[in-house]
């Protein structure tokens, strides 16, 4: 099993200017909202979401960044719910959805209807949307929320979502990558792991569905099905 480390993301606060910002990327965090503007543009007035689940689930979904519309801002200010998922969520403390976005009472945010169109065959076929929910476990590669995901140097933040991923890994748990398999080829041991059989790739990286015919390993939603039931 790999090492532990401290979780930057636990009672995260908002700073003086209204911004969610890990003590861990305080001090990166101006240099970085300088070089990502327009669409690329850090919405630090919402939570950040690392993760999604517990990160004890049998399958780790590898995604790139939580997204942003208008709708997220509103949704983050008015919805308690939300936000108190996101919260216990960010901390690892246990939900009856951990993996929030298929709580029902969130079935109509925009995140509830994004997360539940990806995995809509996977909820079908396994009927138990709470199951799923304590199954899967999703680490997004940027925490923080911006309209579309550019590459920018490594911030000391992701330094934890890595190593959930390298203990993940050591586990010998499933892992799909929804998005940029380059980028996590990087991780210790990634692609020891891929020779395993144990790596799922989306075959369309612009809607990663979770679905029969989706993956390059033909084989790969029935292993998902396997690790579930």
């Amino acid at each position: 099993m790999g090492k532990k480390m401290k979780n930057p993301w636990t009672n995260l606060k908002a700073d003086k200017n209204g911004k969610y910002i890990s003590n861990d990327d305080k001090d990166i965090m101006p240099a970085l909202e300088k070089k990502l503007v327009g669409k690329y543009k850090l919405h630090l007035e919402l939570l950040p979401e690392p993760f999604i689940g517990n990160p004890k689930a049998p399958i780790y979904l590898l995604n790139l960044n939580p997204g942003f519309s208008k709708e997220n801002v509103e949704e983050h200010k008015k919805n308690k719910k939300l936000r108190e998922c996101i919260v216990k969520n960010n901390s690892h403390k246990p939900q009856k959805y951990p993996f929030y976005w298929l709580d029902p009472n969130l079935k109509e945010t925009g995140g509830g209807k994004w997360w539940r169109r990806r995995l809509g065959p996977l909820l079908k076929k396994i009927g138990n949307d709470e199951l799923v929910s304590k199954s899967i476990f999703c680490v997004e590669y940027f925490p923080y929320h911006s309209k579309e995901y550019k590459k920018a140097p490594l911030i000391p933040s992701q330094k934890y979502n890595e190593n959930l991923i390298i203990n993940a890994i050591k586990s010998n748990k499933l892992i799909i990558v929804m998005r940029n398999e380059e980028i996590y080829s990087e991780i210790s041991d990634y692609e020891k792991h891929k020779a395993k059989k144990l790596v799922l790739c989306c075959k369309n990286r612009e809607t990663p569905w979770i679905s029969k015919g989706n993956f390059l390993d033909k084989a790969g939603f029935a292993k998902i099905i396997s690790e579930i039931l």
